[in-house]
Formats: C-alpha cells, sequence, structure tokens
C-alpha cells in the first residue's frame, strides 16, 4: 500500500507538476506580453517627453511670434501718424504755393504797369513837342507846368538792377499819382 500511495501521491506530484509548468508557461507569456507592453510605454514616454521638448519650443516661438506682432502693430501706428502729419504738411504746403502763385501773379502785372509806365515817360521824353502848345522856352514845363526841379526824380538803370526780392521803382511823372504796393 505504501507504494501504491506512492504511486497515487507521485501521480499527484505529476499532475501537480504539469500544473505548474502550464501555470509557468503561462506567467512566461504574460511576462512576455508585460515587457512587451513595458517597451511600448517607454517609447511612448520618450515620444510625449520629446514632444514636451518641443512643446517649449513651440512656446518661445509663439512668444517670439507675439512679440514681433505687437512690434509690427507699434510700426504700423507709427506709419499711421507719420502718414497723418506729411498729408497735413502737405495741404499746408500746397496753400503757401498757391499764396505764392497768387503773389507772382500779383508782381508780374505789377512789373508790367511799372514797364509799360517807363515806356510811356521815355516816350514822353523823346517827343516834347507832344505837349502843351506853349513852352515859353522851359522844356520843363511841357507837361505839368510845373516851375520846381523834380529833386527826387531817378533815372533808372536797368529793371533788374535791384534785389529779386523788393518791388521794382517805377518812374514817375509828374502828373502820376503814386500808389501805394502793400499786401
Amino acid at each position: 500500500m505504501r507504494v501504491e500511495d506512492e504511486a497515487r501521491a507521485v501521480d499527484g506530484m505529476r499532475m501537480e507538476l504539469v500544473q505548474v509548468r502550464s501555470g509557468v508557461s503561462k506567467l512566461g507569456q504574460l511576462r512576455d506580453e508585460l515587457l512587451e507592453r513595458l517597451k511600448e510605454l517607454k517609447d511612448e514616454l520618450e515620444r510625449v517627453r520629446g514632444e514636451m521638448g518641443r512643446s517649449e519650443e513651440i512656446k518661445e516661438e509663439i512668444e517670439m511670434m507675439r512679440k514681433e506682432l505687437e512690434r509690427g502693430r507699434l510700426a504700423v501706428e507709427y506709419e499711421k501718424k507719420v502718414h497723418a502729419d506729411n498729408l497735413e504738411q502737405s495741404k499746408a504746403m500746397e496753400k503757401n504755393m498757391l499764396s505764392l502763385a497768387g503773389e507772382v501773379e500779383n508782381l508780374r502785372a505789377e512789373l508790367a504797369n511799372a514797364e509799360k509806365r517807363a515806356r510811356a515817360a521815355a516816350a514822353a521824353a523823346a517827343n516834347p513837342g507832344q505837349g502843351y502848345a506853349k513852352t515859353y522856352g522851359n522844356s520843363e514845363m511841357a507837361y505839368g507846368g510845373n516851375s520846381y526841379t523834380d529833386a527826387f526824380s531817378l533815372h533808372q538803370v536797368g529793371i533788374n538792377s535791384g534785389s529779386q526780392y523788393e518791388f521794382p521803382a517805377a518812374p514817375h511823372s509828374s502828373y502820376d499819382i503814386q500808389q501805394s504796393h502793400a499786401h
């Protein structure tokens, strides 16, 4: 009986050994699966760490772009202000140019008038006989009957002899009415 008991015990142990081997085999497979899963997790962790490092770079790039955008906005605002100032100055200069053009036209008209008077005075001096018929021997009395000499009379040398910014002096005969040139 002992042998039978031992044989039964050995058979029981064999069955138990088969079960243990089966369990060990299952545990080996489970260990392989877990090692594979651990490798996948390590790879994913490495990828996430890389992305986190990349996300820091992206954050820095975003901050740099935000600062550049702010500088661009400030530059646009400055350009708008400069454009408005330039437009205002341009309008003022245009108004000034129109005023100067009007003044130039007035000066040209005055110059033409002065030239006409100078030609008339020169023509009158060249033809003394066309004045009053009797001069009684005094050539200065031909037009005005003035017995006094004109002490302030100036002889014109040339029209452009004066400064370009002054009004040209016009010769006055004794009948011309002097006009003030106030502007």
